[in-house]
């Protein structure tokens, strides 16, 4: 995982700025429903919500890190929502800085689970940090603007929390760290993350393919992906007590 951190680092120095126009917030569907505009784009978002809502439900302690995941994936949904209603740099910058702190939380998360659960606290707010400077760094840089901002820090930020997060599941329990996350879902959520990003590229294709454009899927996609982090994380309903030992 240092490793990760290690070649993420050399990456975003040695790479190329990454930068975008006024076009990039013209996504394929343009169709209005029900008086919504941008409707696929936005009521797309709803898993979003719903995911969040359920994964507050589930874990065993509100004032807790997994807890501050499904705050995120909330905060994403309604970001990601008010984006699409009215797209601008301000907006998605609001859309963003969710989608990197879900991704920075769960890291945590996951180091906390795997690893030890000090390194966790502080990679919490280390890497929260992190995540919401690099969208203020395009953000304030230009975004969309001439000079337009550098995206390069949120993409590659976003990639090795991506990593961690995938590699940190394979880590056996320790006496450190019980891995009470399920491998299983949390790689599930991963892949459909990975999936999410294929049907953005095809946004244009897929609309005209089957009517939905690929970034209304990229959500379905990525909401499918935050109920697989539901199923993750272990539900205080499902907590045993430890059995009473009797009179000897």
């Amino acid at each position: 995982m240092a490793g990760v951190v290690a070649a993420a680092a050399v990456a975003a120095l040695v790479s190329p700025a990454i930068t975008r126009g006024p076009s990039f917030h013209a996504y394929a569907d343009q169709r209005t429903w029900l008086g919504i505009p941008h409707a696929g784009d936005v009521l797309s978002n709803l898993p979003f919500v719903l995911a969040g809502v359920a994964g507050l439900a589930r874990v065993r302690t509100v004032a807790s890190l997994p807890s501050l995941v499904f705050v995120a994936i909330i905060g994403v949904g309604v970001g990601s929502g008010a984006y699409h209603v009215e797209p601008s740099d301000a907006a998605l910058a609001f859309d963003w800085a969710p989608i990197v702190l879900t991704l920075a939380f769960l890291a945590a998360l996951v180091i906390r689970d795997r690893i030890d659960r000090a390194a966790g606290t502080v990679a919490a707010v280390l890497l929260s940090a992190i995540a919401v400077s690099t969208v203020a760094a395009w953000y304030l840089g230009g975004g969309t603007g001439a000079p337009p901002g550098d995206m390069r820090w949120y993409v590659v930020t976003q990639a090795t929390l991506v990593a961690i997060v995938a590699f940190g599941s394979l880590i056996p329990a320790t006496t450190t760290a019980p891995a009470t996350l399920h491998r299983g879902w949390i790689l599930a959520g991963v892949a459909g993350f990975l999936a999410a990003r294929g049907l953005a590229a095809a946004d244009r294709i897929l609309l005209d393919a089957v009517g939905l454009s690929g970034h209304s899927l990229k959500h379905v996609a990525l909401g499918g992906a935050a109920l697989c982090l539901v199923r993750g994380v272990p539900s205080r309903r499902g907590t045993r007590r430890p059995p009473r030992k009797g009179p000897s």
